[in-house]
């Protein structure tokens, strides 16, 4: 009887014993089909044998790297996460002195959105199908990554108000909030607007007019005239 406990130790010790950079190989290819899955077929959906198989690594790794199914799907939203907040920091982290840096730094900062859902459409997958669903799992991530981008965007804008070049009227929250629901909306329906009238966000002259479009149309409507 004790064999397999002895054959289970032996594969902890062949693990652990394995080359740095291998490791860290198979971190990233268990994360690269675990977005991929999870965005195809949902968290409830997939299974770590799917993910393992996927990525062709022994299931042991998905405990081992991330200690189980939920530690990896935190962790695939977690680097969309960070992804947003660290760019958002870069862009926003900031005291606009003019309506044009303003409207500057909110084309970049949507431009960034939408590359990154047509680049990454997996993981834009997870990032609207699954956080309602399985919040009690994402919540904490959700808050210290995406939340926080999110309120440095209304913080940028607060901070435009409060200089004078936003209109008084201008509702910090409420225009973050149409501001990047108006770019995951594009995002969204960018396969469908492909099919019906032939254009795409993946075509950058596209974009490029979209985001331009997005941004004119909230400060035409709240700058300081």
């Amino acid at each position: 009887m004790p064999a397999p406990k002895i054959k289970r130790q032996a594969q902890a010790k062949k693990i652990l014993a394995r080359p740095r950079n291998e490791s860290s190989d198979s971190r990233s290819a268990l994360l690269s089909s675990a977005q991929k899955l999870f965005g195809q077929n949902g968290y409830k959906a997939t299974s770590v044998h799917d993910i393992a198989r996927d990525a062709d690594l022994n299931v042991s790794l998905v405990s081992y790297h991330f200690g189980g199914k939920e530690g990896l799907f935190k962790e695939c939203f977690a680097q969309a996460g960070l992804y947003r907040l660290q760019m958002a920091e870069k862009i926003l982290n900031c005291k606009p002195s003019s309506l044009d840096e303003v409207r500057v730094r909110l084309s970049m900062f949507i431009d960034e959105i939408m590359l990154d859902g047509i680049q990454n459409p997996e993981v834009f997958s997870i990032i609207q199908r699954e956080l309602t669903a399985e919040f009690d799992i994402l919540g904490d991530t959700f808050k210290g990554t995406f939340l926080q981008t999110f309120e440095l965007l209304t913080k940028f804008i607060s901070v435009a108000k409060d200089r004078g070049i936003l209109s008084s009227w201008t509702d910090p929250n409420l225009t973050a909030v149409h501001l990047i629901g108006s770019a995951m909306h594009t995002i969204r329906t960018d396969d469908i607007r492909s099919k019906i009238f032939k254009k795409s966000i993946r075509d950058q002259s596209v974009r490029a007019m979209t985001r331009d479009y997005l941004v004119r149309i909230f400060l035409e409507g709240v700058a300081n005239r």
